[in-house]
């Protein structure tokens, strides 16, 4: 029979038939007409069978064949909400209308048929609360719909098939995305004080309880709201901001102030961007709180004169209570530079001891002080203190003390050296007292200090009628000096010859002229004094009758004495 089989012409035949049927019925098992699922639904291996169309086709309707497997978008549609609920609107459900199946494993079930492009990019989530701005608007779909689950997603049918992405299912918490910088679950709505432009600053965060003012304006959260310690349980919150330094000045700053300790707002407005507004509250009443009070001179010192802006804060306002410190109302030290470079050592330390509080110049510095190191008398009394005291040429300071007391240190000598060794015995003092207003000497001892004794009229004479301005010969020629030494004492020296010299052989004026006090009162004898003795009638003739004016060639005249002829015919007519 076996052979018969074999050898029968139509075996092979049938055996061809039967193992085409079989390819066939395998083929039908594994991939269901009328063409291939797509890649979700072909890990389904219950949709691979024979049986599996019945899954989706059911007896009611295609969708709820869909629906019975995904039992996320039947709870939207349940609840109406969620996007496909927006869609249907009351519309009968129809999957099939945007998810085409039976196209093959490499046809999406999310296509263009159910997502154009176009739609895709002026999508604006219509369905939900959450739309879509600033930041948020220039995000990609998958940005926030791809690996953004915190647990894998899977339907409840299918555990083990588990999906990496969905656009469902996501929440519209900030939190669902982004970590929550703030001591977790201080608030719970993120857009109470953030937009979706920028996450600082927080556009509808009032900080009412402490308006952010001036400097505070600028201040980046962590500068008033602590970070936790490395050993804080709540480390990964690195911002919690309900733990702050505190509300007051003390809590954020320090002090800089040694003294003053009023409330800071009393000098500082939260609105200023810089502490040195404050000083615009600066009253004199609080500034003589640090022991200085601004009285005149220093009410209208700017501050920056005392308080230089370029140094550091405790440098440019030195500490009231540090060793040393010489910022006194007394020590003028403290802010002046000494103008005299320690001159005055320890006998005078304080500048107030010479100068004045209100100002510099005039110093009360008067005549009675100066008693103490050389007493003012006469017209030293009026001199200007600049007059005695210079500047020091090399050293550009005023020589106030070591100055010389001689009169030489001072004055010139006015008399060109003609009186130096009376000057080196007894100095200027001999002739010009200290009490003297003036060098002019009132009275001079001339007949007891000179050899020349002053009768007469010339005791009424001006000093300077004798004594005139001329080059001593004999000292230096440096100085046109009043000359006194080797003043001639001669009448010539003085006085014009009346005589033009008639009397030349003479020794001396004084021979007839001897009374200084009128030149008229002469001892003068014709008889003994002449060669022509005056006799007879000649004894009553005036002087006036023999002796006349004549001219000479000058033009002047001059009353002749001699020579007189003696003839008789010389003055009398003879007949």
């Amino acid at each position: 029979m076996l052979k018969y089989i074999i050898l029968n012409p139509r075996t092979p035949l049938i055996v061809g038939i039967v193992l085409i049927s079989i390819v066939v019925w395998m083929l039908f098992l594994s991939a269901p007409l009328p063409g291939g699922l797509a890649d979700a639904h072909a890990q389904v291996h219950e949709l691979n069978t024979v049986g599996g169309c019945n899954q989706c086709h059911t007896g009611s309707s295609l969708s709820d064949g869909c629906l019975s497997c995904h039992v996320e978008i039947a709870g939207q549609l349940a609840d109406n909400q969620g996007y496909h609920a927006h869609l249907l609107a009351g519309k009968p459900t129809e999957c099939v209308g945007c998810h085409a199946e039976h196209n093959g494993s490499a046809f999406p079930l999310v296509s263009k048929l159910s997502w154009p492009e176009s739609e895709a990019e002026r999508f604006s989530h219509p369905h939900v609360e959450f739309r879509l701005h600033g930041k948020h608007d220039t995000l990609d779909c998958t940005e926030c719909h791809a690996g953004t689950q915190r647990e894998p997603f899977a339907l409840p049918d299918f555990p083990a098939l588990q999906r990496d992405k969905t656009f469902l299912g996501l929440s519209q918490d900030c939190g669902e995305c982004h970590d929550d910088p703030h001591a977790g679950g201080l608030i719970d709505d993120c857009g109470a004080c953030h937009g979706q432009d920028a996450f600082h600053p927080t556009v509808a965060f009032d900080h009412g309880h402490l308006p952010l003012e001036g400097g505070h304006r600028n201040l980046s959260c962590d500068d008033c709201h602590r970070i936790p310690s490395p050993e804080s349980t709540r480390r990964e919150l690195p911002f919690p901001f309900h733990i702050t330094h505190g509300k007051t000045c003390a809590d954020c700053h320090e002090s800089p102030h040694k003294i003053i300790d009023d409330a800071c707002d009393q000098c500082h407005s939260g609105t200023d961007l810089s502490w040195g507004r404050a000083l615009t509250s600066m009253t004199p009443e609080r500034h003589a709180i640090v022991g200085f009070p601004l009285n005149k001179p220093h009410d209208n010192v700017e501050c920056r004169q005392c308080h230089e802006p370029s140094l550091p804060f405790a440098e440019r306002h030195l500490d009231p209570q540090l060793p040393g410190y010489d910022r006194q109302p007394d020590s003028c030290q403290g802010c002046h530079e000494d103008v005299h470079r320690g001159q005055f050592g320890s006998r005078r330390p304080n500048c107030i001891d010479c100068h004045e509080r209100e100002h510099f110049t005039p110093t009360g510095f008067g005549i009675a002080d100066h008693e103490t190191v050389f007493p003012l008398t006469g017209a030293h009394k009026a001199v200007p203190c600049t007059d005695c005291h210079p500047i020091n040429s090399i050293s550009n300071i005023r020589m106030l003390v070591g100055i010389p007391e001689n009169c030489a240190s001072c004055h010139d000598d006015p008399h060109a050296g003609q009186f130096q060794e009376e000057i080196h015995s007894d100095g200027c003092e001999s002739c010009h007292t200290e009490t003297l207003d003036s060098f002019h000497l009132p009275h001079f001892a001339h007949s007891e200090r000179t050899n020349f004794k002053l009768q007469g009229a010339h005791a009424r004479a001006a000093c300077d009628s004798c004594h005139i301005r001329a080059l001593p010969p004999t000292r230096t020629g440096q100085l046109i000096a009043r000359q006194y030494e080797n003043t001639p004492t001669d009448c010539a020296s003085c006085h014009r010859d009346v005589h033009r010299g008639q009397f030349a052989e003479r020794e001396s004026c004084d021979v007839c002229h001897t009374s200084a006090e009128e030149w008229s009162d002469i001892t003068f004898d014709h008889d003994r004094d002449t060669s022509f003795p005056l006799e007879g009638n000649h004894s009553g003739v005036p002087c006036a009758s023999c002796h006349q004016p004549v001219r000479l060639a000058d033009g002047s005249s001059v009353v002749q004495y001699k020579p007189l002829g003696q003839e008789c015919s010389d003055c009398h007519e003879i007949r």
